[in-house]
């Protein structure tokens, strides 16, 4: 485990792409409807505030791990909402936000990015760009 003995909130991304539920629409393989992106990133938001109150948690830091689209949608979040989302855990994300600036302040957040040097779907790239964004903005 994780986190033995704290809560776990596991929501399920609503989006249909055949069969597999998503957080975000696709243009294609690989390619992010960054719009989507964002709306769904600021749903994310609005979710862990409901579950802070829902689930009386207080000001305890809410972490989020997440693997290929489920990393991306955390690595957004985090991005885009970091009060909201301050932590993340990410296997296999590509960078979310197109080219989009994440949040003016990310001083307090934590990213860790766990990708392989042979991942086609998210190639070291975009490794690359994301911690050159959080270190310019934090």
């Amino acid at each position: 485990l994780l986190a033995p003995g704290q809560p776990v909130l596991a929501p399920r991304g609503s989006v249909r792409e055949g069969s597999a539920a998503r957080w975000f629409r696709r243009h294609a393989e690989g390619v992010f409807d960054v719009d989507d992106v964002v709306a769904r990133a600021a749903e994310l938001a609005d979710l862990v505030a409901e579950a802070r109150s829902a689930y009386a948690l207080g000001d305890r830091e809410i972490l989020a791990v997440g693997f290929s689209n489920g990393a991306n949608m955390a690595l957004a979040t985090t991005l885009l909402h970091p009060s909201a989302l301050p932590a993340t855990i990410a296997f296999s994300a590509r960078w979310p936000l197109g080219d989009r600036e994440p949040a003016a302040d990310l001083s307090g957040t934590r990213i860790t990015l766990l990708n392989g040097d042979a991942d086609a779907m998210a190639p070291l790239v975009d490794v690359e760009r994301t911690v050159r964004e959080a270190l310019a903005h934090g």
